[in-house]
């Protein structure tokens, strides 16, 4: 295990005609949650998260299209120096963030058919800092796209 740098950030525009369209035909879905959904398929980008010297690559629909809904309760885990798992399923990935006095014990792992694991120490307010402005630039760019409205990104970064 080493002590690294840990961060998260969207990258190029991807197309990934393949994929279906999110939909919610039951309207159980909050305008910011379908506003999301359809800003991550519409305006995919692949989003790069590096730990210490790895890199890995996922998309906005639908790896982290799936985590959003749960990334505020994520940090709020993190902050309150309890573990938190980001799950990307689509991926077959998952990250856990481990607390430990002031620093976090990551460990990514891809699971299914590939028992794959690594390991890292990362400084625990890098990693929330890295989340939180990873979300406050997903959020300013639906808003900014006209995804969603103003009022419901503020009510996210306040939960």
């Amino acid at each position: 295990m080493s002590s690294d740098e840990f961060t998260i950030r969207i990258g190029d525009p991807i197309s990934a005609p393949e994929l279906l369209p999110p939909e919610d035909p039951l309207g159980e879905l909050s305008p910011l949650q379908m506003g999301l959904k359809r800003f991550c398929f519409e305006r995919n980008h692949v989003v790069v998260i590096n730990m210490g010297d790895d890199a890995l690559r996922v998309s906005l629909y639908p790896d982290v299209c799936l985590l959003l809904d749960w990334l505020p309760a994520r940090l709020a885990e993190l902050r309150a120096g309890r573990r938190a798992v980001l799950e990307l399923p689509e991926s077959m990935m998952a990250i856990e963030l481990m607390p430990e006095d002031h620093s976090v014990h990551g460990v990514w792992r891809k699971f299914g058919y590939s028992r794959e694991m690594k390991s890292w120490r990362f400084d625990r307010s890098t990693v929330i800092d890295a989340l939180d402005q990873f979300f406050r630039e997903l959020l300013r760019r639906a808003v900014e796209a006209g995804y969603v409205t103003a009022e419901d990104a503020d009510g996210a970064l306040r939960e």
